[in-house]
């Protein structure tokens, strides 16, 4: 006979609102991601190093790096990537790491961005059954990071996505139903 551990009302509800806490801090982080320069260590030391010089968005020559905007954002005036309008292409000679005299970006860390594709079942024509695999054909690194799976539709590897957003870029729907989003 087994034995049903009892769970006081506290622990239950302490339980419950740390699940609470943990699930809103994933949405926030969500809700608030922004795809930062291929050479960032970690958006802390990003935000502590970067003295918004936009040296960075000048020397892109894909026109990748713009400016945040979005006022409620943490990243506020911070470069950034919004890869639906223009993703990063990670340049072998990476131009924007270069100019970066503050040491936001380093070329140590310019293999992949902070972000990784992430493809909403719900919207993508491959999973509602039309012939669509225009993000698999745009990822350079194509059968390893996006690839089509046994089942026909596209999947993503994390392991291998770098977050450079082509995939999103590409997507043929007017809202990209791949989409990068924050790497956990």
């Amino acid at each position: 006979m087994t034995q049903t551990a009892k769970l006081s009302r506290k622990s239950f509800f302490q339980n419950f609102l740390s699940a609470i806490r943990e699930l809103s801090q994933v949405e926030a982080n969500q809700r608030n991601f922004i795809l930062l320069p291929p050479g960032v260590a970690s958006e802390e030391n990003f935000l502590q190093l970067c003295n918004e010089c936009y040296q960075c968005v000048a020397q892109c020559p894909h026109l990748a790096i713009c400016v945040c905007r979005q006022q409620d954002n943490l990243f506020y005036g911070k470069p950034m990537i919004v890869a639906h309008e223009q993703p990063c292409y990670l340049c072998s000679d990476f131009p924007c790491i270069a100019a970066c005299e503050s040491g936001a970006l380093q070329l140590e860390h310019s293999g992949s961005l902070n972000g990784v594709a992430k493809i909403d079942t719900e919207r993508c024509l491959a999973f509602n059954g039309l012939f669509c695999r225009a993000c698999v054909n745009a990822c350079p690194l194509m059968d390893e990071a996006l690839f089509i799976n046994s089942a026909g539709l596209p999947q993503v590897n994390p392991e291998k996505c770098t977050g450079c957003g082509i995939c999103e870029n590409q997507c043929s729907m007017e809202q990209p139903a791949i989409k990068i989003t924050f790497k956990a």
